[in-house]
């Protein structure tokens, strides 16, 4: 790849790392305008603020999606003509199956300690409580489903097939993408907010680490939507009740061994699996 082709390709990920961040913008002036104090329109209108949302976040991805692996089949190919059937061949199913099951497992190994918390302390059985199977929840379906989509496809998979797509320049790919994804999730932080936040991009920031240490050892992006997803649904581990909270010494102690086992056990999985 000529340095042309490279630039052409990165600045093709500022800009929809741009529009990702337009987009979330359009979105919030929407939000505000479709808000109100009367309890049966607000309903109403969340469930169609959650459909702009799709929508308009939907764009950019669509746009990158489309790009991304015209491009890619490209390559692959070696064809100047798009050929849907040969790139098809390119995708391994066994792959991907591995990657469904290794996203699973390094959530439930990640989890061990934070689901023992919650298990004690109540919040486990009221989020489960939440979720009504004959129901369908807009906010779990964006929250579990969309968001990663949108998030794994611009932020991991267009700059891996962008700068890494023969899985050749690793540490480039990590760095570049990591730093793509902290700097556009503060700036969409600072728009809603109205202010940084250093939690904020230290959050991102080791998020972005790990989802493209996985990418590139799995080689796989649906390991990668269903690790952030699996995440997203799970929440961050809270630390703080887990050293305040009113426990005993004895459940403090199990919490922090299950905390202590359920890391070890993952950094293991990832040694050897990956």
């Amino acid at each position: 790849m000529d340095l042309i082709q490279l630039s052409s390709m990165i600045l093709n990920t500022l800009l929809y790392a741009t529009l990702y961040v337009m987009s979330k913008y359009i979105y919030r002036i929407q939000k505000q305008k479709l808000s109100t104090n009367d309890k049966q329109l607000a309903k109403v209108l969340r469930y169609q603020r959650r459909k702009i949302k799709i929508i308009i976040m939907g764009l950019p991805t669509l746009l990158c999606f489309v790009q991304n692996y015209y491009n890619l089949c490209l390559r692959y190919t070696q064809s100047e003509k798009l050929n849907i059937f040969e790139c098809l061949k390119q995708f391994d199913t066994e792959k991907i199956g591995m990657g469904i099951l290794t996203s699973f497992y390094m959530t439930l190994l990640l989890y061990i300690g934070p689901v023992y918390q919650e298990f004690w302390n109540g919040n486990l059985r009221e989020k489960f409580s939440k979720i009504r199977f004959n129901k369908f929840r807009w906010d779990y379906f964006t929250k579990i489903v969309i968001t990663p989509l949108i998030d794994e496809i611009i932020f991991r998979e267009l700059v891996n097939n962008a700068i890494n797509v023969r899985y050749q320049n690793n540490f480039e790919f990590i760095i570049y993408s990591t730093l793509l994804y902290s700097l556009t999730k503060s700036l969409s932080y600072q728009l809603k907010y109205g202010q940084l936040s250093r939690y904020e991009f230290l959050k991102t920031l080791v998020l972005g680490l790990y989802l493209s240490f996985v990418l590139v050892q799995t080689k796989t992006i649906v390991t990668v939507i269903i690790n952030h997803g699996l995440m997203n649904f799970m929440g961050r581990p809270n630390f703080l009740d887990l050293v305040k909270g009113k426990y005993s010494n004895e459940q403090r102690q199990k919490m922090i061994q299950f905390y202590v086992l359920g890391f070890v056990a993952f950094l293991i999985f990832c040694v050897l699996v990956l």
